[in-house]
C-alpha cells in the first residue's frame, strides 16, 4: 500500500488546472508503474505473461519502458505539426482525478481513468491518412505501417 499511498501524494501535488503534455505522460507513467508495483504480490498467476515480462524488475526499467511507448519527443512533434491535438485543461483534469483502485480491479480493469483522460491528447489524422504515432490517429484508429487505419 505505501506506492498506492504515493501516488496519491504524487496526485495531490498535480493541482494545477493547466499542464503541459510532458507532464500529462510523466504522471500517467508514474500512476501506472506505481500502482502495478504496489500489486505485484497479486499479479495472476493464470496471465500468459509474467510480471517482469509486462513491467520490468523494478519500477525505473517500468517507467522507461512506459517513457518509450509515451515518446514525449514523437508526441510533441505531432503537436506542433497540428496532428494530435493536446489540452493541458483535460490533461490536469485527468491527473488530479486519476485513482488507484484495489489490486484485483486493477488487474482486470487498470487504474480508474476520468473521462478527462481521453481528452487530453486527440489524434486528427483521418483513417488513411499518414502518421508515426498511434495517438495521432482520430478515434479508435491506430497507426499501421505509418498509415492510420481502422479497429
Amino acid at each position: 500500500m505505501r506506492t498506492a499511498t504515493s501516488l496519491l501524494v504524487f496526485l495531490i501535488g498535480c493541482t494545477s488546472d493547466n499542464i503541459s503534455s510532458d507532464e500529462f505522460l510523466a504522471a500517467l507513467v508514474n500512476a501506472e508503474c506505481e500502482q502495478a508495483f504496489a500489486c505485484k504480490s497479486t499479479f495472476p498467476a493464470t496471465s500468459e505473461v509474467s510480471f517482469d515480462d509486462l513491467f520490468g524488475t523494478d519500477e525505473g526499467s517500468c517507467r522507461s519502458t512506459l517513457a518509450d511507448y509515451y515518446d514525449n519527443a514523437a508526441i510533441s512533434a505531432a503537436i506542433k505539426a497540428g496532428h494530435i491535438a493536446y489540452d493541458g485543461k483535460d490533461g490536469a483534469s485527468c491527473v488530479n482525478g486519476l485513482s488507484a483502485p484495489d489490486c484485483e480491479s486493477y488487474w482486470q480493469y487498470g487504474l480508474d481513468y476520468p473521462d478527462a483522460c481521453f481528452t487530453a491528447l486527440t489524434g486528427q489524422v483521418d483513417e488513411g491518412g499518414d502518421c508515426t504515432i498511434d495517438f495521432e490517429c482520430a478515434g479508435e484508429m491506430y497507426c499501421d505501417a505509418a498509415t492510420c487505419v481502422g479497429p
